[in-house]
């Protein structure tokens, strides 16, 4: 419970301070890597549409880690401009960091999340803690599917 309430709250704080754009503050630009098994860069998508739909949402359902663990087909790298900080010029080029890592599994609609320790500021947590498994809807799924394949 305690685990998934903290996943909860950084999905939400990823989400709301990440990607989405608000009447403040420009957009933060976000691009998603994605990776074979072997490792190999196959693309890298930065459509928002597509971006969205590594955010979990109440859809997904949350789980327990598998035993055995699956065959990996696809290793998903998600990245984010870092934030703005006082002093820099807002039109000048920024760095990227990583925000979470996604490992979509061959034939199985489980997702296994890792956000980076570096999206979680000021707090030192375990990567258990900040591990998760999710079964995915049939729709969540294909449509993610066919946008990294």
């Amino acid at each position: 419970m305690k685990k998934a309430l903290l996943l909860l709250l950084a999905g939400v704080l990823v989400a709301c301070t990440g990607c989405a754009h608000t009447a403040a503050k420009e957009p933060k630009a976000c691009k998603v890597e994605v990776y074979s098994n072997g490792g190999e860069l196959l693309k890298t998508i930065d459509d928002q549409e597509t971006i969205e739909l590594l955010t979990p949402t109440e859809d997904w359902a949350d789980t327990e880690a598998p035993q055995p663990e699956p065959a990996a087909q696809y290793g998903l790298v998600v990245w984010q401009e870092k934030t703005l900080l006082a002093g820099e010029d807002p039109e000048g080029k920024r760095e990227y960091e990583v925000i979470l890592n996604l490992t979509l599994y061959r034939d199985s609609p489980l997702v296994k999340a890792v956000i980076s320790p570096q999206a979680v500021k000021n707090m030192r947590l375990s990567e258990e803690m900040l591990t998760a498994y999710y079964t995915l809807p049939d729709e969540t799924l294909s449509a993610l599917r066919q946008a990294v394949g």
